[in-house]
């Protein structure tokens, strides 16, 4: 099996040493980055310096494999993924693009390509279990995840460190958050709806409204869906401060004969405080709650992750979980264990009889737990 990952950041390259520690083939890591490529050499990888944004080049490598991982940027997943598809090959994506993946689902159909995305830790994992709770348990009538990445320690002026770029956790807390509520999709501004949360093994959190539950918006028949972000007590006032003075404002203002954004100024600010420094340890936190009615009561399935910086490898929690995740269903894929024609969600993933456990017990068996426990509701 001849397998290339595109893009090897900080969980594409977590992505590239999982696939060759399980033995998965010939492996192949793909990126512009000289610095990204170079860790990786000596580690059994075949590497490759290309440009993502070169269709042409994109589309000539995944002819080469037999499966494709896309770990690149979120501005290239959309036109990296349909190169692939369009180029036959199967595809597993975890680059969280805007657009919507299910345009390519007739393309996919045609070239016969298998093509997961979202296939992370939230969305992806969460999304895996709720698909085995509808397939195992029944209609669910409500599912609401809470999910964090933040340093272990809180410290600093925001108490928060950023396992993904800047942009991308600032675009977390400005785009409108689309959830279900009373069984009618709403949207409301990120961060409208907080929470206090006394989160097992990690203290006393905040959870806020954000609009992450992309592919789960399809799920039309349950009454009440959200994602709730997971941060230390106060973040949640300081970006609400920021955001309400026009720090994340787009539109560029005219300042030393310049023209630039408030948000490209913050963003370049928030780098340096937002950035982990060599060997400082994440935590990665993860709840998925979901109800389902059973013999008159109402059955809550509490699932329940928190998973630490690997220091024997220097891995990340944030890379571990999202790249453990992606690499598990990678192997579904090229095992042929899942093998639906077409763009596919985890959630798809997780309703096929099976391959929700072995997921799990894929990342029990590179130290990531996912406990359950049952409630029952008044």
């Amino acid at each position: 099996m001849r397998i290339v990952v595109m893009g090897v950041g900080r969980i594409g390259g977590a992505i590239a040493r999982d696939l060759v520690r399980s033995g998965a083939g010939q492996i192949t890591a793909v990126d512009l980055s000289a610095d990204a490529l170079a860790p990786l050499a000596g580690e059994g990888i075949q590497i490759h310096r290309a440009d993502l944004a070169d269709r042409a080049r994109v589309a000539a490598i995944a002819a080469e494999h037999d499966l494709v991982i896309g770990a690149g940027p979120a501005s290239l997943g959309f036109a990296t993924l349909k190169t692939v598809v369009d180029a036959g090959r199967n595809v597993v994506d975890i680059s969280f693009f805007a657009e919507d993946p299910f345009a390519l689902d007739e393309l996919a159909r045609e070239r016969g390509v298998v093509a997961v995305v979202d296939a992370g830790v939230s969305p992806g994992l969460s999304n895996v279990l709720y698909g085995n709770a509808v397939a195992s348990l029944g209609s669910v009538r409500r599912f609401v995840c809470y999910v964090g990445g933040l340093p272990a320690h809180p410290h600093g002026p925001m108490s928060y460190k950023a396992p993904f770029a800047p942009s991308d956790v600032i675009e977390l807390y400005t785009r409108p958050a689309r959830h279900v509520r009373d069984s009618v999709p709403r949207t409301d501004p990120a961060l409208s709806l907080r929470v206090e949360m006394a989160f097992p093994n990690a203290g006393m959190l905040e959870a806020a409204l954000t609009d992450g539950l992309r592919t789960m918006l399809r799920e039309t028949d349950v009454s009440e869906m959200r994602e709730m972000t997971l941060r230390y007590p106060g973040h949640f006032d300081q970006i609400l401060l920021l955001r309400d003075l026009g720090f994340f404002d787009s539109s560029p203002v005219a300042l030393g004969g310049q023209d630039v954004s408030p948000r490209a100024v913050t963003e370049h600010v928030l780098r340096s405080h937002w950035a982990f420094t060599p060997g400082e340890a994440d935590v990665t936190l993860l709840q998925v709650e979901i109800d389902v009615d059973a013999c008159g009561d109402t059955k809550r399935y509490v699932h329940h992750m928190i998973d630490r910086y690997d220091r024997a490898t220097d891995t990340s929690s944030m890379a571990r979980t999202t790249g453990h995740t992606c690499t598990a269903i990678a192997s579904l894929v090229a095992s042929g264990r899942y093998a639906q024609v077409g763009v596919s969600a985890p959630e798809d993933v997780g309703r096929t009889p099976g391959c929700c456990q072995l997921i799990l017990s894929y990342l029990a068996e590179r130290g990531v737990a996912v406990d359950v426990w049952e409630e029952t509701i008044a």
